[in-house]
C-alpha cells in the first residue's frame, strides 16, 4: 500500500447513528451510517496483521520472515503516528472513540503520547459521549483492550452497564438475547442475531479474566487480571491444546481471592492485585514470588491448581472532598446557593469566576478555555475559605508555591484567578486589579482536576508509581494536600505533610 496507508475498504463498519434518524434507538428503515473511519481503521489492521504474521513466522522458526514482518508492522506505525496523530498529541484524526481505541490497543501511540491520548479517550466517552459506546465493529471490539491498557477499566464497566442508546443495555432492554447488526432496534440493514459485535466477548477473557498467551499453544502465559470497582466476581476458562486455562476471582471488601487452573507443560505469570494491604499469599507451596509493589504481587508457577489473595484498591472518585468538586459538564447547568468559585475547563486550562445562585457551564459564561476539549464546571468556596485557601502574600508580595496551585487575587469578595505554577507575584500586573483602592491578597487551593477522575495509586507509605508529571493528592476523609510530581512518589508525610493525623491515607493520582 503507497505509504503504508490505507484509503479503501468498510473501516469502522457499522457505529451507532447519532442523527435524528435514531429516534432514540428505535430507528427508523433509513437509519445507519455504517461505513466510518477507513483510512484510520484499515492502516491501523494492517499493522495488527503485520504482528501477527511476523509472530506465526517466528512460532515456525523462519526468523528472516519475522524480522521482515516486524520491520513492516514498524513502518506503519510510523506512517500511522505521522499521517494521523493530530498536532495536541492527544488525538488521532476526527477523535471520534475508535481513532483512539485502536492505536492504545494495539501499542501503536508513542510512549510519550500514551497518556494524553488515553486522557482524552475517557474525556470523550464520559463527556462528549455521555458515558457509551461510539464505535463500529472493530472499535467495539478492542473497548476494553484500550481502556485496560491505560488502567480504566472502570470506564468500559459504565460503558457495558448503560442502559440507553447506544449499547448492549439498550439491546437486552428491548428483549435481545443476541447483539443485533446496528445499534438501533429497526435500521436499513438488520439482523438480532449477528456475530459481529460479540467480539467484545474476547476482553472478557483477556481484560476482566486476564488470561493472555506469551508463548505458541499457551507454553507460557500470563494471568492479569483488571478488577473494575463494583465488579465482585469474574470467571473464565479456554481449552488449549495443553488442557484447560482458567481464572477467576472475587472480592469481598476490598480483599481479593484468585484462583488460577494452569495446564501440564505449561508456566505461568501470575499478576495478584494487592493495593497496599500487606502481603499477598500462594497456595500450595511452589508459587516464587517474582516481584511486590505497592499495588500488585507478581508470582511464577507451573502446571497446577493456584489459590492467591490480595487486595483491591479503593474506588476512584470524581472529586477529591476540597479538590473543585465537579458541578455539571459543558453545555450543562452548574447549581449552587451563595456565592461560590467557579472553574471552566479541562486538563490544566481554566477560566474562573465568583458567582452567586448557579451558573450555565459553557463558553458563553466563560470563554472557551481549552477548544475542542469536552469541558466540566468544578466548584470551590470563595477565597478567603480557610478550609479551602491559604493565604500566601499580601499585595507586592511573592505567593510561593511548588507544583501547580489554582491562585485568586484580591479582596472583598471581588477575585481575580489563575493557574499557575511554581509562585507567582502577588500584582495588578500578572492579574489584573479586581477592586481598585483597596488592598489586596493572594490565596491559594490545589488546582481542579485536570480529568474527571482520582484514582488510587498507593496506600500510606507505599509508593505511587507512574510516568510522566501528574497531579497527586494525599489524604483521607476529605482533608488532602497536592503535589505536581513526575516519575512518581513515595506517599508518605516526609513528602506531602499530614493533612490528617491519626488516620490511614492514601495518594491519588489524576
Amino acid at each position: 500500500m503507497p505509504g503504508s496507508i490505507w484509503t479503501t475498504g468498510f473501516g469502522d463498519w457499522c457505529p451507532p447513528d447519532l442523527g435524528p434518524n435514531a429516534n432514540g434507538g428505535q430507528g427508523n428503515p433509513s437509519a445507519g451510517a455504517c461505513q466510518s473511519e477507513v483510512s484510520i481503521v484499515n492502516t491501523a489492521l494492517s499493522f495488527r496483521q503485520a504482528q501477527a504474521v511476523a509472530k506465526a513466522a517466528a512460532a515456525l522458526g523462519r526468523a528472516a520472515d519475522a524480522t521482515r514482518y516486524n520491520q513492516l508492522a514498524d513502518t506503519i506505525r510510523a506512517a500511522f503516528n505521522a499521517r494521523f496523530l493530530n498536532a495536541d498529541g492527544a488525538s488521532y484524526g476526527s477523535g471520534r472513540q475508535t481513532t483512539s481505541v485502536l492505536p492504545l490497543a494495539f501499542g501503536m501511540v508513542p510512549d510519550a503520547n500514551v497518556t494524553a491520548v488515553g486522557a482524552r479517550l475517557v474525556d470523550t466517552i464520559l463527556n462528549r459521549n455521555g458515558g457509551h459506546l461510539d464505535t463500529g465493529i472493530f472499535g467495539t471490539r478492542y473497548l476494553v483492550d484500550a481502556l485496560a491498557r491505560i488502567g480504566r477499566v472502570d470506564v468500559a464497566m459504565t460503558v457495558l452497564d448503560s442502559t440507553s442508546y447506544p449499547g448492549f443495555g439498550y439491546e437486552i432492554g428491548r428483549g435481545a438475547t443476541t447483539p443485533w447488526e446496528q445499534w438501533t432496534y429497526v435500521s436499513n440493514m438488520e439482523t438480532h442475531d449477528h456475530a459481529m459485535f460479540a467480539g467484545i466477548n474476547a476482553s472478557l477473557y483477556t481484560s476482566l479474566a486476564g488470561i493472555q498467551p506469551t508463548g505458541p499453544g499457551y507454553a507460557t502465559l500470563v494471568v492479569d487480571p483488571r478488577v473494575p470497582p463494583g465488579l465482585q466476581r469474574a470467571a473464565a476458562s479456554i481449552d488449549t491444546v495443553r488442557g484447560t486455562v482458567a481464572s477467576s476471582w472475587t472480592v469481598t471488601g476490598r480483599q481479593l481471592a484468585l484462583d488460577v487452573t494452569v495446564p501440564v507443560g505449561s508456566t505461568a505469570t501470575v499478576h495478584v492485585p494487592n493495593f497496599g494491604r500487606g502481603d499477598a499469599t500462594a497456595s500450595p507451596a511452589g508459587a516464587t514470588q517474582v516481584s511486590a509493589t505497592g499495588v500488585e504481587t507478581v508470582y511464577a508457577v507451573g502446571s497446577g491448581v493456584w489459590h492467591f489473595t490480595g487486595a483491591v484498591a479503593p474506588a476512584g472518585a470524581s472529586a477529591l472532598p476540597g479538590a473543585w468538586p465537579r458541578c455539571a459538564a459543558e453545555t450543562g447547568t452548574c447549581a449552587f446557593t451563595g456565592a461560590q468559585a467557579v472553574a471552566y475547563g479541562a486538563a490544566g486550562r481554566f477560566a474562573y469566576a465568583t458567582l452567586s445562585n448557579g451558573t450555565a457551564c459553557g463558553n458563553g459564561v466563560f470563554s472557551d478555555p481549552a477548544p475542542n476539549v469536552a469541558k466540566a464546571c468544578h466548584l470551590a468556596a470563595p477565597p478567603p475559605a480557610a478550609d479551602t485557601w491559604t493565604q500566601c502574600a499580601t499585595e507586592t508580595g511573592t505567593c510561593v508555591f511548588a507544583g501547580t496551585a489554582t491562585v485568586a487575587y484580591g479582596a472583598a469578595g471581588q477575585y481575580r484567578y489563575a493557574t499557575l505554577t511554581g509562585g507567582t507575584p502577588c500584582t495588578n500586573a500578572v492579574f489584573g486589579d479586581p477592586v481598585p483602592g483597596t488592598g489586596k491578597a493572594c490565596h491559594l487551593t490545589a488546582p481542579p482536576p485536570g480529568s474527571t477522575i482520582w484514582t488510587p495509586c498507593a496506600d500510606e507509605t507505599r509508593t505511587c508509581a507512574f510516568t510522566g508529571t501528574r497531579e497527586v493528592a494525599f489524604g483521607a476523609a476529605g482533608r488532602y494536600t497536592y503535589r505536581r510530581v513526575t516519575g512518581g512518589t513515595p506517599c508518605t508525610n516526609a513528602v506531602f505533610g499530614d493533612p490528617v493525623p491519626g488516620t490511614g491515607k492514601a495518594c491519588y493520582v489524576q
